[in-house]
């Protein structure tokens, strides 16, 4: 089973004409949309330090952080990378993964990163970027694969391989043991 986490670059860079295209396309007109509407344009932000107040700036393509509807206007906005590629996909705000399994090692390669393409196509014509940085994958199986054969390619960058990563809290190894999970907390305590 293939794993990658972290895909979207930030949670609070949208577009919104994007999405209040997306939000008609799911019900929402009239009245409602107009509020989306005026809610997400024509937006103002400064920054502030100390006595020293930076001048307004025009905000195009964000969703106010720190509004309690922005993490949902982004799920609502990115809800259909579902649909762009044969991942199996989990989101929760800018928690995405996308899941795959084959018994076959180089056909799990293949249709990974020919799916990747897919989703790398999605991002960029929803105007979202891949967050290099934080994306990386790990395999989930009991055999032993040499993982620097396991190339995966995105947007002309590598992924890299895991032995653990982290998803809503829980530390996760290849084995699926409880062990990175249970050394973190006992750090912890």
């Amino acid at each position: 089973m293939f794993l990658i986490s972290r895909l979207i670059k930030s949670i609070w860079l949208l577009w919104p004409w994007n999405l209040l295209d997306k939000l008609y396309h799911y019900g929402i007109r009239g009245v409602s949309h107009k509020l989306f509407s005026n809610f997400l344009h024509n937006r103002m932000q400064c920054t502030k330090v100390g006595a020293f107040k930076f001048s307004y700036k025009k905000i195009s393509c964000r969703v106010p952080q720190g509004s309690d509807i922005s993490p949902l206007l982004f799920l609502i906005y990115i809800s259909d990378i579902v649909k762009a590629s044969s991942f199996h996909t989990t989101l929760f705000a800018d928690d995405n993964k996308l899941h795959m399994s084959n018994s076959c090692f180089v056909v799990l390669q293949r249709t990974v990163n020919l799916e990747l393409c897919k989703i790398d196509n999605w991002l960029r014509a929803n105007k979202l970027s891949l967050n290099h940085n934080k994306t990386n994958f790990m395999l989930l199986n009991s055999q032993k694969h040499n993982l620097t054969s396991f190339k995966i390619i995105i947007d002309n960058h590598s992924i890299f391989p895991e032995d653990k990563l982290k998803y809503l809290g829980v530390s996760l190894d290849s084995k699926l043991s409880w062990k990175p999970h249970v050394q973190r907390w006992k750090l912890n305590f």
